[in-house]
């Protein structure tokens, strides 16, 4: 039946193991074993008893089971071996509904019926990548960055509220309220979005220094980019608009679009590495077709599309703009703080201040995570 098979099949023995005796109901050892013994043959009324009936006993068992941690992260390897170096799936539950591996196709009879929120969270969060507030790096002056990184937040309003009623409505805050439990491709995004709210007055202050030069620059958010290739040089198979950069700062005017600046922010421990790759490949691979546009928002209001090769008042200019790389104190081989050259590319690193004080990659996580706890508090 194939490796892969045997995946999913080592997967069910685990977790029909792992439940029996950890106090699971008859109803739901009977669900698991139709799971094991007759999954092509359930209906919609099986498979709708099995997810109404596993799913609140598993989030129970699986704090006090190793055995069914296990069990969970064997069918998580099930979906990194399926997706591994294809890309092609957005994430977990795009991975279960549209694979065509014939393994896949128990796993989408069992889950189908279920509401689809309700899926994502239980394999994402039961699939042993969740991460807890207990779990975090102890940090002492948390206290201290409380009161700068709410006057951060407030940079943002419009993006923070946002952010909190996105992950409101998918249930995600409850969740972890109730829970102490995220999972972890939930956390990275919303660290992601923390770093780049916290980078906002960093943004203003370039702009300030650049405005003394360039009266009419402005600091541009949401950039969107039409490319012909991808980062990695290949054809593009999208045709929507994706974002390009973390903001730019620029000067429109008759003869086109100046950028100026370039931003691109990480959160991660290695986040300088993680930007100069980016950053290159963009420069090198994704932005580099005739007829490539920009899609952005001017200060007034304005819509504009610039395209690359244009001229005129669509052209774009960027052949002398400095790259700034934006990130929290980490584990980068390269010095923050520095102006550098790579070719004809310009780049300086700069850490994230927060309270007058460099913050690192713990201090975003923790901050995060006191953004999770208590929302409201961020936004009074």
């Amino acid at each position: 039946m194939g490796a892969r098979y045997k995946i999913l099949e080592e997967a069910v023995d685990k977790l029909q193991a792992a439940l029996l005796p950890a106090r699971a109901s008859d109803e739901i050892a009977e669900t698991i074993m139709a799971l094991h013994h007759a999954v092509k043959n359930l209906d919609n009324e099986q498979s709708l008893k099995m997810f109404t009936t596993i799913i609140p006993r598993v989030n129970t068992i699986a704090k006090e089971s190793k055995e069914l941690k296990f069990a969970l992260r064997v069918l998580q390897k099930a979906y990194d071996t399926d997706v591994a170096g294809k890309m092609k799936y957005t994430d977990e539950l795009d991975w279960l509904l549209n694979s065509k591996a014939k393994y896949v196709v128990e796993l989408q009879q069992l889950f189908l019926k279920m509401d689809l929120s309700q899926f994502r969270h239980f394999l994402v969060l039961q699939s042993g990548r969740s991460l807890s507030y207990i779990n975090m790096v102890p940090n002492h002056y948390l206290p201290q960055l409380e009161k700068p990184f709410k006057e951060a937040l407030g940079l943002s309003k419009e993006r923070l509220m946002a952010l909190i009623k996105k992950y409101s409505d998918n249930n995600v805050i409850s969740n972890f309220q109730k829970t102490d439990q995220i999972a972890l491709p939930h956390f990275w995004k919303l660290k992601g979005e923390v770093t780049e709210m916290l980078c906002k007055q960093v943004k203003l202050d370039v702009l300030a220094e650049i405005q003394k030069t360039y009266p009419n620059a402005q600091l541009i958010e949401n950039v969107m980019a039409v490319t012909a290739k991808t980062r990695q040089g290949a054809k593009s198979a999208v045709k929507a608009p994706r974002q390009i950069w973390d903001g730019i700062i620029a000067v429109p005017g008759k003869g086109g679009l100046k950028i100026v600046n370039v931003f691109e922010i990480k959160s991660g421990l290695k986040g300088f590495d993680e930007a100069l790759n980016q950053v290159r490949q963009t420069h090198m691979n994704r932005f580099v077709s005739k007829g490539d546009e920009l899609q952005l928002v001017l200060k007034d209001g304005t819509p504009m599309v610039y395209k690359l090769g244009d001229t005129g008042k669509t052209a774009i200019k960027m052949e002398e703009s400095v790259n700034i790389m934006l990130n929290p104190a980490g584990e980068s081989w390269m010095m923050p703080n520095q102006f550098f050259k790579d070719g004809e590319m310009k780049f300086i690193t700069q850490l994230i201040e927060l309270g007058k004080r460099e913050i690192d990659h713990f201090d975003v996580e923790a901050l995060t995570m006191e953004l999770l706890m208590n929302p409201q508090k961020f936004l009074q």
